[in-house]
């Protein structure tokens, strides 16, 4: 059901990008060469456990409405007897920035995951997409991400919200 929701979203951005190509909508926080800083959590289960998820990435635009970035998460145990998982993630990640206050954002990334007890898998890869809301000098994101683990089937398969609060500089 979800990749459905997911495939959805993507066919809409496209429509979307499609009629806004005549558009002239400066990018504003979304410009070449501007730097975004994003703080965000949710939840995961990960193998027998859950996870409280934090997250940080910091990003720098290339082209207006993309960007590259490099991200940090730390997974805080929500079980006692589980140590603490980090996973770097570097990603790409667009923005319709062209929308105005709602902008609608899909992405890819790699994962690589690090902890003290064995993991059934190490390497990830990934898309997420959602929405950013212009507040101010920030934007506050919500969204969805379905991460895959590289060697391993649809058991490896995780989707969960996410939750960001950018600023841009």
């Amino acid at each position: 059901m979800m990749k459905y929701f997911i495939c959805l979203l993507c066919l809409g951005l496209v429509g979307l990008t499609s009629k806004l190509a005549n558009a002239e909508t400066s990018p504003g926080a979304f410009a070449a060469g501007q730097s975004q800083l994003s703080i965000g959590g949710g939840t995961s289960s990960i193998g027998d456990g859950s996870y409280l998820i934090l997250q940080g990435r910091y990003g720098y635009f290339w082209a207006d409405g993309l960007v590259a970035e490099l991200g940090l998460q730390g997974g805080v145990p929500l079980d006692d007897d589980l140590s603490s998982i980090y996973v770097f993630t570097p990603g790409v990640t667009a923005y319709l920035y062209q929308l105005g206050v709602v902008v609608p954002y899909a992405g890819a990334f790699y994962q690589y995951a690090l902890s003290e007890q064995p993991l059934d898998e190490t390497s990830a890869i990934g898309a997420r997409a959602g929405i950013v809301l212009r507040q101010g000098g920030g934007f506050l994101g919500l969204g969805a991400r379905v991460t895959q683990g590289i060697e391993c089937g649809k058991d490896c398969r995780t989707v969960s919200p996410e939750f960001s609060l950018m600023l841009s500089f």
